[in-house]
């Protein structure tokens, strides 16, 4: 997919031996992972932060279709660092 770094906002619990065999030959990403303790040392310096849910939200932020965050992203990526942020689940 052509992602290179992970953060982690304050884990439970710290990517181990499991992650890594789950990560489907990302294994590199996994060990560099990095350890933050807010969202926003996670997005600091990025130029496009793009959350994800599964469930239609009623914040004033726009919504975008999959195909066209990709494209979003793609673009600002080449210029500055993207981030894309999971949630728990």
């Amino acid at each position: 997919m052509g992602l290179t770094n992970l953060y982690l906002v304050n884990p439970l619990i710290k990517p181990d031996s499991k992650a890594i065999a789950l990560a489907a030959g990302a294994s590199d990403v996994i060990g560099n992972t990095a350890l933050v303790n807010t969202v926003n040392d996670a997005i600091n310096g990025c130029s496009l932060v793009v959350g994800t849910s599964a469930r239609s939200r009623t914040l004033p932020w726009p919504m975008l279709e999959p195909r066209e965050c990709g494209v979003r992203a793609v673009q600002a990526g080449e210029h500055t660092p993207v981030a894309l942020v999971f949630g728990r689940e």
